[in-house]
């Protein structure tokens, strides 16, 4: 549809109106201003009345033109959308926000099903109080340490964490930890290592050098030195002097530091008596055919003392004690 043919107001025809008559007067009659709009009833001049061209752009000014002024047929057409446009291309992802605070923690889940039941194990379980020996207020029990650092020196068990604690109240007193079960019936000649780590404080060794805990075998002698026949001793180790706050190691295998109690002592010569202490070779020599029943920690009845044992070696075989039990390992 062409511009001309849809002008519809007083405004849009006067200006048509105007161009009409100044082509049929030759113009003179629309210089001196003779025809106004007051002359040109609306609606009276039609788009056939006005030359191709006459009125453009050029003519029209601009905002001049509003909605209504246009046929009801165009404003339609102008007023209804066009059909929707195909989808744009994405776009880039911008940039990740900032996290978000941490939400509040869940409620608690249900506990879960109970595991199996373990098994708690001891090492060593035959190592034990003798009770049968142990005399007033003493005791032996199985600790940790003794350990120390800075200061107080370097103190450490010998092996592992912990050590045989050993304790005995006065002179009158005797501790006995030992093992009567795993020695018995071992010949006494297969004896050939025995020692041990002790510790002891200035106040044990201020009572006596050699205030120390022992090693001992209670043994069946049998026939000694070919004339006496004996069913119960005990085999002694006497320790030497020791070292105050410090783990030392006690060397029975060749020291001439044993001796045998009751009838054995005195038919064998080994005794603490004029005889003196033997070795272990001059013991079995004097009982050849002796047996074993059971291996002793000892301690008493000479002084108080409180202290630890670890590392006892018997022949190839090294024990350790621990808080939680007595564990073997072989010798090096």
């Amino acid at each position: 549809m062409k511009l001309h043919r849809v002008f519809r107001s007083r405004a849009t025809a006067v200006a048509a109106g105007a161009v009409v008559l100044s082509m049929a007067a030759g113009g003179a009659a629309f210089a001196s201003g003779l025809v106004t709009t007051a002359d040109i009833k609306d609606g009276t001049i039609r788009a056939v009345d006005m030359a191709p061209g006459s009125v453009n752009s050029g003519v029209v000014k601009d905002g001049s033109i509003r909605e209504h002024d246009l046929l009801p047929v165009l404003r339609d057409t102008i007023n209804t959308p066009g059909p929707q446009g195909a989808p744009g291309q994405d776009g880039q992802p911008g940039p990740a926000g900032p996290a978000g605070p941490a939400g509040p923690a869940g409620p608690a889940g249900p506990a879960g099903p109970a595991g199996p039941a373990g098994t708690a194990t001891y090492d060593g379980p035959n190592w034990s109080l003798v009770d049968r020996n142990v005399i007033g207020n003493a005791y032996a029990f199985l600790r940790s340490g003794p350990s120390a650092a800075g200061g107080l020196g370097n103190v450490q068990p010998p092996m592992g964490i912990g050590s045989l604690g050993i304790h005995t109240g006065s002179g009158a007193d005797k501790a006995v930890f030992g093992n009567q079960v795993d020695f018995a019936g071992h010949p006494v000649s297969g004896l050939t290592t025995v020692s041990y780590s002790v510790f002891a404080t200035g106040e044990d060794l201020g009572l006596n050098s050699a205030n120390l805990p022992g090693v001992s075998f209670e043994v069946h002698p049998g026939l000694i030195n070919g004339t006496t026949n004996s069913s119960f001793s005990t085999l002694v180790y006497v320790p030497v002097d020791g070292t105050a706050n410090a783990w030392q190691k006690q060397d029975g295998s060749t020291a001439k530091q044993w001796f045998l109690t009751g009838a054995a002592g005195t038919a064998s010569h080994c005794n603490q008596g004029p005889d003196g202490y033997c070795t272990l070779a001059q013991v079995t020599a004097a009982m050849p055919d002796a047996t074993i029943l059971s291996a002793q920690i000892t301690k008493g009845r000479d002084f108080a003392f409180t202290g630890a044992v670890d590392a006892l070696q018997i022949n190839n075989t090294v024990y350790d004690f621990e808080p939680f039990g007595v564990t073997e390992s072989a010798a090096n």
